[in-house]
């Protein structure tokens, strides 16, 4: 691995990525997606099929990037993960037919299957190449820190940018996101281990025991499958809502400017109630706050559907982030202690996978209705919420009955 073993050089590196972070995590153009992309001639079924593609990219190239970024150079994969993402705002901004926007939505799948997992990987080699790993879980909160703060900073100067133009709100994405790109060749290079060709087929052995493995541990497990309705599934139909707010925001004669405030007080929220999941675990257990969020939900799509006052419908974005802020710990926790820790990684990956191929049908219905009415997408998202949370509620009773027998055992 080619880096200094000097501390003045672990710092600078540190910071280099805490910067990079923030500057690839701007998305100015957030705020009024849907709106640009329907002047451009696009409908909501178009637009919930383009999710689908990028749904089927990240299927087909996350762990296969991971392997490539673990067999060459990891700082040259996140390089390209950082230029398909550049180049997907890009096209992006340019795009008037359909089929340039899914190349764009291709390229922003690439960036994203490639960040997602290469660059957790890299931070916390790099962390141990300096013998730092102690502070692997620090940098990785500075990291988190430095994308919210780019996003809520995005919000609100994305709405005044699109109050000069929708398309100026993606050049501008595009131009910040070019800076997070340039600073990502400036990380060292990080290349496996010397050895790692030598034991290329002992690794493709023991990559298909536990393959094999995965598959005995699932099969003698299926419950463990409504993870994938109760977990992912959901998270896709709750993010469907940032392209149907934005029609709702024209409805209740909210300036375009002001958009990008509610939408920041929406993720303020969903950051504020992080820290205290799990006293509301420890006080509530884990069956309420889980069909306590569901409801919640449900219960704020169909309000959106149903009211016009702009008073509500931001209570309703406050009620969704926090919600889904609080159900999505609470599942992650639960899932992981059912899962043997010698193949958790691989097993999760599967359940989000099968989470993922459920978007493909989801998200074209769900632009279907909306095309016809919007209220129609609401309380479908809504509905299906509800429905994936129900189906899995044996699966939630499982993760209930493991996690207070494990709660027992450590007392």
């Amino acid at each position: 691995m080619e880096v200094p073993t000097q501390r003045p050089g672990f710092n600078r590196y540190i910071v280099l990525l805490v910067l990079q972070k923030f500057f690839s995590s701007a998305l100015f153009y957030g705020v009024v997606a849907s709106l640009f992309m329907v002047s451009r001639g696009l409908d909501y079924t178009d637009i919930f099929t383009l999710e689908s593609v990028l749904a089927l990219v990240l299927f087909l190239v996350d762990i296969p990037s991971s392997a490539w970024a673990d067999r060459y150079d990891r700082k040259w994969i996140l390089v390209l993960g950082h230029a398909a993402a550049v180049a997907s705002v890009t096209l992006f901004a340019r795009a008037h037919r359909f089929w340039v926007f899914a190349v764009s939505y291709a390229l922003s799948g690439v960036g994203i299957a490639v960040l997602s997992g290469v660059e957790s990987a890299y931070v916390y080699d790099l962390c141990k190449a300096f013998r730092r790993e102690e502070q692997s879980t620090r940098i990785y909160a500075w990291l988190n820190a430095s994308e919210k703060c780019a996003t809520l900073l995005s919000f609100p100067l994305g709405s005044w940018l699109a109050a000069h133009g929708y398309v100026s709100t993606v050049y501008a994405t595009a131009a910040v996101n070019t800076v997070g790109l340039l600073l990502a060749f400036l990380l060292p290079s990080q290349r496996p281990k010397e050895d790692f060709l030598r034991r290329e087929d002992e690794d493709v052995t023991e990559e298909r025991g536990t393959l094999a493995s995965v598959w005995v541990f699932l099969v003698s497990n299926p419950v463990l499958l409504f993870f994938a309705l109760a977990g992912p599934a959901v998270w896709v139909v709750f993010n469907g809502f940032h392209y149907l707010n934005q029609p709702l925001f024209v409805r209740a004669r909210l300036p375009v400017h002001e958009f990008g405030w509610v939408m920041a007080a929406g993720s303020l929220a969903a950051m504020v109630i992080s820290p205290f999941v799990d006293g509301i675990r420890r006080k509530l257990g884990f069956m309420r706050p889980i069909l306590a969020s569901a409801i919640a939900m449900a219960s704020a799509f169909g309000c959106m559907a149903w009211t016009n006052d702009l008073a509500l419908i931001v209570l309703a974005i406050l009620v969704l982030n926090v919600s889904e802020s609080l159900r999505s710990p609470l599942l992650n926790s639960a899932t992981n202690s059912l899962v043997p820790s010698e193949t958790r990684a691989t097993v999760l990956s599967v359940l989000s996978a099968v989470g993922t191929l459920l978007t493909l049908v989801l998200n074209p219905v769900i632009g279907y209705c909306a095309d016809h009415s919007v209220a129609a997408g609401l309380l479908l998202s809504g509905g299906l919420i509800l429905l994936f949370t129900v189906g899995s509620l044996p699966a939630l009773f499982r993760m209930k009955e493991v996690g207070e027998a494990s709660s027992i055992a450590r007392e």
